[in-house]
């Protein structure tokens, strides 16, 4: 299951129709073990979207319960402790229910990953507001 084929075909689609939509460009290491968040966005054009990708992954959960806050007992640790990506994963796309204890985790590990990348869901925000703020000026500088 490849967490960015959804991205790259929402890019081809953008691309054939000529919607403005970023690149999706990653580094073999990327594609290898992906991070907890990514950023993808068009320099050159800003009428397309910036792009947050949180693709599922355990990561740094493993070892911390919360940002910055490792985890200390043997049941905290086995908790974060399991594959995401695997032949019997309960993760799997296309599995639609979940028993407690693993929907659990993937609520766990999702609200993980977006608050261990707050700065960077800030960051993003922030440009995307300059952005906005350019488009507007530019506006009605036209006008």
């Amino acid at each position: 299951e490849a967490p960015f084929e959804v991205l790259e075909l929402t890019q081809k689609y953008c691309e054939e129709r000529e919607i403005p939509f970023p690149k999706i460009k990653l580094s073999k290491e990327d594609e290898k073990k992906p991070k907890e968040c990514y950023v993808f966005m068009d320099d050159d054009n800003p009428k397309a979207p910036i792009v947050l990708h949180f693709p599922l992954v355990n990561d740094t959960f493993q070892k911390y319960k919360a940002p910055g806050v490792k985890r200390e007992s043997e049941e905290e640790k086995s908790f974060g402790d399991f594959v995401v990506e695997s032949t019997d994963s309960p993760y799997r796309t296309l599995n639609f229910t979940f028993e407690p204890y693993d929907f659990s985790r993937l609520v766990e590990v999702n609200c993980y990953n977006v608050l261990n990348s707050k700065d960077t869901l800030f960051k993003t925000l922030s440009l995307a507001l300059q952005r906005r703020k350019l488009k507007k000026v530019l506006s009605t500088s036209n006008t």
